[in-house]
């Protein structure tokens, strides 16, 4: 998921974690994310904004 990435970039950009923590925050996030076959485009708004969300409570484990 490119938004859990997106966010674990950055924070390993400024700083915030190390580069080896970016797999295991993108995995994490990916495991609590439910798969929609044929998602709305609302749908894919959410699970961006929640896969964020997730992605940055992640990262707390790998300070």
């Amino acid at each position: 998921m490119n938004a859990a990435n997106e966010v674990a970039v950055h924070h390993y950009l400024k700083g915030g974690m190390k580069f080896s923590a970016i797999p295991k925050v993108i995995e994490n996030v990916l495991s609590g994310t439910k798969f929609v076959a044929e998602p709305t485009l609302e749908e894919i708004f959410d699970t961006d904004m929640l896969a964020r969300e997730q992605a940055n409570i992640e990262k707390r484990k790998f300070n």
